[in-house]
């Protein structure tokens, strides 16, 4: 046997071969190169989702498969692909493909008989192929795949949580991704999510202010979304992390769908899966770069899986989404303020409703310029439905509509240890109606009938903190003091 290394070039830097070692092939040698789920025949099934909603996965069909190749110099009879699938630890399918004589150098796609069907509840599944012949294989390492997905109570992705920042889109004004996800059973999507990572060597990554749309669209159809958010403009925390928005009227029929986003900035990334990448199953990923046409512009990539994930309805998925809300009361000035820091449920952005009083209204996070004190009270709402409720009590020298501004009216001392005295001097209202409430709200004691003069009280029985002490009456609310009670 002869051996020549010919080197070609001049003025190059070079390391010489020291040592040569020359190794025969091996005569049995069977390797398992690829796993499908949706058989041979389908290769827009080779990767699996990742994580699947339970009402989806209740309905879905696995048709496994599996592609082998003979490396070894001699002929490989009864070869066969095993599989099997454990949920929660316990094996709940073996099936073997059909035995076949593979000869060297030789690649054989083979289906299973039966399907698989995860509908066994929320768990994990583990997959397990491996490539056997009659031979003993001399590499086995090379013989197994071992893959899982996951079944949750309302999360549909294909990424496996490992976050890369790699695959960055430059184009001159816009750029929209969308992957592809299957609908078993009717259901909702309540929620689309994608990751916009940051690269500080680049600068390239959303920024605040930069516009964001989600997207529902069948596949059939990739001009019209079946549901849709539109101009979500990027606030701080979104820069660098994960952007969750709802998707309102999202129900879908079964069938395929992608869903995904349009980004209005010419620098900005979507996150993937490296280890992914290489699997990614054709016609799953699109990307539409500056679309003007009327024409179909989308354009296929199998270069690596991004970050998109759907939402699903699930009647569970508020059992223990907690909503923390906390708020910071400023009624030390004419015009109060209440500010508020919410956290936790499943997903921000949260939604904000408030109601005070007078028929007092608002949607947004936090409220300023109250003219009137009073309980506010505010529910926020995730993303998912899920819901949290704080009260806000308002209580200082923010006025109040007063019915009788002739009034001289003085709550004396305060604070005090629940002995004090409410004057009401000049005053054109015969009787007033006292409340007095706690922080939540709760009225803790009422008298009707107080009339002008000096009235003296002794609330002593009620525990120390601070309290709200109204005058009403049938015109409305007239004076509302902030009384301690030490």
């Amino acid at each position: 046997m002869k051996i020549k290394f010919l080197y070609v070039g001049a003025n190059d830097w070079f390391w010489s071969i020291d040592d040569v070692k020359i190794v025969s092939a091996p005569n049995n040698d069977l390797e398992l190169t690829q796993e499908y789920y949706n058989t041979v025949s389908d290769l827009t099934y080779a990767g699996y989702y990742k994580m699947m909603p339970v009402r989806q996965a209740n309905s879905a069909e696995i048709k496994f498969g599996a592609k082998f190749e003979n490396k070894g110099v001699s002929t490989q009879p009864n070869s066969r692909v095993f599989g099997d699938v454990l949920f929660n630890g316990l094996n709940v399918y073996s099936d073997t493909t059909d035995t076949i004589s593979i000869t060297p150098s030789a690649t054989v796609d083979k289906d299973f008989p039966h399907s698989f069907y995860p509908n066994l509840g929320i768990g994990t599944y583990n997959v397990m192929f491996n490539v056997k012949s009659d031979s003993v294989d001399e590499v086995p390492q090379n013989n197994s795949i071992t893959d899982y997905f996951e079944v949750s109570s309302y999360q549909y992705r294909r990424d496996n949580d490992t976050v890369t920042t790699d695959n960055w889109f430059d184009v001159t004004s816009s750029w929209e991704m969308l992957l592809k996800y299957d609908i078993y059973q009717t259901d909702t999507v309540v929620a689309l999510s994608a990751f916009f990572p940051y690269s500080q060597s680049s600068g390239r990554g959303i920024a605040i202010g930069d516009s964001i749309s989600y997207y529902v669209y069948r596949s059939s159809d990739l001009q019209v979304p079946v549901a849709k958010n539109e101009s979500y403009f990027v606030q701080a925390a979104d820069v660098n992390s994960w952007v969750t928005l709802p998707i309102p009227n999202g129900e879908l029929t079964p069938g395929t769908y992608y869903v995904g986003f349009k980004v209005y900035n010419n620098t900005s990334s979507i996150g993937s899966n490296s280890n992914l990448n290489s699997s990614t199953p054709p016609v799953s990923v699109l990307v539409r770069r500056n679309s003007t046409s009327s024409t179909d512009p989308w354009e296929y990539t199998t270069l690596f899986t991004p970050f998109i994930r759907m939402y699903t309805k699930s009647d569970n998925a508020c059992l223990n989404a907690n909503i923390d809300i906390t708020h910071d009361i400023n009624d030390t000035t004419t015009l109060g303020s209440v500010d508020i820091h919410v956290s936790g449920g499943g997903a921000p952005p949260y939604t904000y409703s408030w109601t005070g009083p007078n028929g007092f209204t608002a949607t947004t996070k936090d409220i300023d310029n109250l003219s009137e004190q009073g309980t506010y009270y505010l529910t926020v709402t995730d993303v998912f439905g899920c819901e949290g409720k704080d009260t806000c009590v308002v209580a200082g020298i923010v006025p109040v509509f007063d019915i009788d501004n002739s009034a001289s009216i003085r709550m004396y001392p305060n604070p005090n240890q629940g002995k004090f005295i409410l004057s009401i001097e000049n005053s054109d209202i015969e009787n007033y109606n006292i409340s007095v409430l706690n922080l939540l709200g709760q009225e803790v004691y009422s008298l009707k009938s107080v009339s002008n003069g000096e009235n003296n009280f002794d609330l002593s029985h009620l525990k120390k903190g601070v309290y709200v002490l109204k005058l009403s009456n049938a015109y409305g609310t007239s004076r509302v003091f902030k009384w301690v009670r030490e």
